[in-house]
This record gives structure tokens, sequence and C-alpha cells, in this order.
């Protein structure tokens, strides 16, 4: 079990490429609890260079509102940063009982970077193994410019019954070797 005391929880250790330094370089995935208003300013502060950062702080707004009342909320949001603390990608989910559902998910646009959002969804599939032997890993919605990424890249299948993409488990495996092979480095799991 993870207490926050207003911090964000990490949650895996990785790499990505640093294209400026031409070297991998290390980062951390947290996972924000939502439970004080300093994770939202934390978001806040990102910028509105972030696609997808209104729909995120509005999630984020919602789950602070219902924790403050007592009531439970599936909203999870997840952050790659750099050793920095530069944050590379973004992502808000709906953090189920036997699924993790990803709503937005981007990085960030400078080019400066590569497999950002593949250790970030990696890091996340690594959270769907640990967690439950039947929760499921799904990308809701997905962009159509986005589908080539999820299925030849990530290995999401599609739903052929909504418009949603999930991995199998033996598929989150396979993505999770895959991407220490890409990125010279396992999803190192922080969480006690």
């Amino acid at each position: 079990m993870n207490i926050s005391f207003g911090k964000k929880i990490p949650i895996t250790y990785c790499q990505i490429f640093d294209k400026e330094e031409k070297r991998f370089v290390g980062a951390t995935c947290y996972k924000y609890d939502c439970n004080d208003k300093s994770d939202l300013k934390e978001i806040e502060n990102l910028g509105e260079e972030w696609r997808y950062i209104n729909e995120t702080l509005a999630n984020m707004e919602r789950k602070l509102t219902k924790v403050q009342r007592g009531l439970s909320c599936d909203v999870a949001v997840f952050t790659l940063e750099k050793q920095n603390g530069e944050t590379l990608g973004l992502c808000c989910a709906e953090d189920r009982e036997k699924s993790l559902e990803v709503n937005y998910i981007e990085s960030k646009q400078d080019n400066k970077h590569k497999y950002v959002g593949q250790v970030l969804l990696a890091s996340m599939g690594k959270e769907v193994l640990d967690n439950d032997s039947q929760r499921k890993f799904v990308i809701k919605n997905a962009v159509s410019s986005a589908y080539g990424f999820y299925e030849d890249i990530c290995g999401f299948i599609e739903d052929k019954s909504s418009c949603d993409l999930f991995m199998p488990r033996e598929k989150i495996h396979q993505f999770l070797k895959q991407t220490k092979q890409r990125t010279h480095s396992p999803i190192i799991n922080l969480k006690a």
C-alpha cells in the first residue's frame, strides 16, 4: 500500500534516449494520488503546450473533490520525468478494479527524446501486471493517427465490440521485454 503525504508516488525507474546527449538517460514514472491541491498545481505548472492538460486537470479536480468528500474516484495521472525533474510524458487514466484505461496520453513535443510514450505505457503495463491477475490494459477511444503506434509498436489489439484497444497479459510481458531491449534497461518496480 502506498501512502501519500502530498507527493507523487514513484512507480518505476527506466531509461529513455536523449537525442541531444546522444545516450540513454534515467527516467522515473510517477503516479499522482490527487489527494491535495499540490498535485494539481504541479501538473498545472507544466504549461499550456501540453495538448491534454486541461482535460487532465479537470479529472484531477474531480478526484480531489470526491476524495475530500470521502468518496472514491478512479482517476489516475501518470508522468514520466527525467532525473532533473523535467516532465516528458503525461497520461490521464481510469484506475479501475479490473482495468487500467488510458484516456489521454502524450509526450512533450520538443523532439529531444525517444521512447517516452513506450516507456510510459510499459510502466503502466507493469502496474497492471503487478496489481491483479485478471486486470486489463486498455486504450480508450484512440485517435486514428495513433493506431499504428499502439498496434504495431506496442502490441495493443483492437476490440471489435468498441472503439477501444486492449493489451492481453501475455502481450504486456512481450511489450515489457521489447521496451527493455529498445531502451537497454528493464522497467524497475519502485513500489514497496
